[in-house]
C-alpha cells in the first residue's frame, strides 16, 4: 500500500490546484512547456543555505532546521496489522480510487481505525467523507486532533484545507484561523524531531507554502517549495512555484525575490556548466 502524501492530497484536492487554464489552448500548453524550465531556476537550492540567509528578513520567524527524512512506511507495516484488516484498508483505498460510496466498507474502516489509531488511516476515512459528507469530514477533523494533538499530518491536512478553501475576501480571517490550528509554528522542529517521514515533511511544507503564499511572504514561501521539491512529486512544487511567480509579478516582487535568490541560482548556474562539460 502507498502510504505517501500523494493519495491523500488527490481525494482532499489539496494538490494539482494550479492556476486555471487559459481559453486559448495552445497558450496554456506553452506555459506548461515553460513550466519545467522556471523550476530550474527557482528549485533545487541548498536547503541549509537558504535556511541561514532567511535570517535577513527579520521577521521574527524561526529559521528551518533542515530534516534528514526517510520514505515513509506503509501504514499496515507500522501497525502490525494482520491479513484481514490489511485487506479492510486496500479494499478501502480502492474504493477512494474509484471514488465509489460504500457504507459498509467505511464502517469496516472506521472500526480498524478505532483499534489501530494512527494518522494515516484517519486520513483514508477524512478522504471518503470528504468525498461524500464534507460536513462530517470536518467535524472528524475536530475530534481526532483533540483526541491526538500530536497528529502533525492529520493536522497540516487540516490546515492545508482551510487555505484552499478560503475565498480572496476572508483569507485574512482564514490566515488567523490557520496560525490557530498550526498552533502557531512554521517550522518543522517547533513540533517534531528528526528524521522525518519524507510524507510529513511534504505535508507540512505544502501547508506552509500555502500560508507564506497567501500572506505575501514569497522568500519563505519558496523555501517550502524547495522542501516539496525534494519530498514529493515535482509536479506538486512546480504548480504551487507558477503560483508563486505570478503573485510576485502582480505586486511588483519578482526583482526583490531574484534577489534574494541570486546566489542560489548562481550556484546552480555553476552546477548546470560543470554538468556539460
Amino acid at each position: 500500500m502507498d502510504s505517501g502524501l500523494e493519495p491523500f492530497s488527490q481525494s482532499l484536492s489539496l494538490s494539482g490546484a494550479g492556476i486555471k487554464p487559459t481559453p486559448d489552448s495552445s497558450q496554456s500548453q506553452t506555459k506548461q512547456d515553460f513550466l519545467p524550465m522556471l523550476g530550474l531556476v527557482f528549485l533545487g537550492y541548498d536547503l541549509e543555505a537558504y535556511a541561514k540567509k532567511l535570517a535577513e528578513l527579520n521577521d521574527g520567524l524561526p529559521l528551518p532546521q533542515v530534516f534528514s527524512w526517510e520514505e515513509p512506511e506503509a501504514v499496515e507495516h507500522q501497525l502490525r496489522l494482520e491479513p484481514e484488516d490489511i485487506k479492510t484498508v486496500l479494499v478501502f483505498e480502492q474504493i477512494l480510487q474509484q471514488k465509489r460510496k460504500s457504507g459498509k466498507h467505511y464502517q469496516a474502516m472506521k472500526e480498524l481505525s478505532e483499534r489501530h489509531p494512527a494518522p494515516e488511516l484517519e486520513m483514508l476515512l477524512i478522504t471518503y467523507l470528504t468525498q461524500w459528507l464534507p460536513n462530517e469530514a470536518e467535524s472528524r477533523f475536530h475530534q481526532q486532533l483533540e483526541a491526538h494533538s500530536d497528529w502533525l499530518l492529520l493536522r497540516s491536512l487540516w490546515s492545508t484545507r482551510l487555505m484552499m478553501e478560503a475565498p480572496p475576501e476572508l483569507m485574512p480571517a482564514a490566515l488567523a484561523a490557520f496560525k490557530e490550528r498550526m498552533q502557531n509554528k512554521f517550522e518543522l522542529h517547533e513540533h517534531v524531531s528528526g528524521p522525518v517521514a519524507a510524507d510529513l515533511v511534504n505535508t507540512f511544507y505544502y501547508a506552509t507554502a500555502l500560508y507564506f503564499l497567501n500572506s505575501n511572504q514569497p522568500e519563505r514561501c519558496l523555501y517550502s517549495i524547495n522542501v516539496l521539491e525534494r519530498t514529493g512529486p515535482r509536479q506538486s512544487a512546480l504548480k504551487l512555484l507558477e503560483k508563486l511567480l505570478l503573485q510576485i509579478d502582480s505586486n511588483g516582487q519578482r526583482d526583490q525575490l531574484q534577489d534574494f535568490v541570486a546566489p542560489f541560482r548562481a550556484e546552480k548556474m555553476r552546477d548546470l556548466k560543470d554538468r556539460v562539460k
